[in-house]
């Protein structure tokens, strides 16, 4: 039989399943914490015109500040990110109510970054902004409980 390369009598075992989970988890929280720190600076810039943030990169600025509903709509895909990180996250730590935590947490940046924006001077609130991240929210946590829903079955 075929050992890649690697000599059956490794003394270096993998890692359980529980560690690697344990692993994924936190590759999770850390990209939802980038995710979220992301979504409040821009959010609280004194412009909405994320072309002057020097290190974002082009593709992105130009498709972020093309004007008209993709100014609103950019909010739902951060949205949309921060929900499947923040679903994910919880259900690989396999708490049950993770699509309602998930969802709850993204809602509650969109909260957070709406309303910081209320204390800025040259920026406020959007009610489309909010209604873009609420669906947006709601999409993401919908992918990770699909994505959760058919790993399990593949798993059993």
């Amino acid at each position: 039989m075929p050992t890649w390369g690697v000599e059956e009598t490794d003394p270096m075992p993998a890692p359980s399943r529980k560690r690697r989970l344990r692993v994924f988890a936190a590759i999770l929280w850390a990209g939802a914490l980038l995710v979220t720190a992301l979504v409040l600076y821009l959010s609280w810039l004194p412009s909405s015109r994320v072309s002057r943030v020097e290190w974002l990169p082009d593709w992105l600025t130009r498709w972020a500040d093309s004007g008209g509903e993709v100014m609103t709509m950019r909010t739902g895909v951060a949205m949309a990110l921060a929900a499947l990180l923040f679903t994910g996250a919880w259900a690989v730590s396999k708490w049950r109510f993770a699509p309602l935590g998930g969802l709850a947490m993204a809602v509650g940046l969109l909260a957070l970054a709406e309303g910081g924006q209320l204390l800025l001077p040259a920026r406020s609130a959007d009610w489309g902004d909010i209604r873009w991240g609420l669906a947006g929210a709601a999409a993401g946590t919908a992918l990770a409980a699909l994505a959760r829903i058919l790993t399990s079955r593949t798993n059993s």
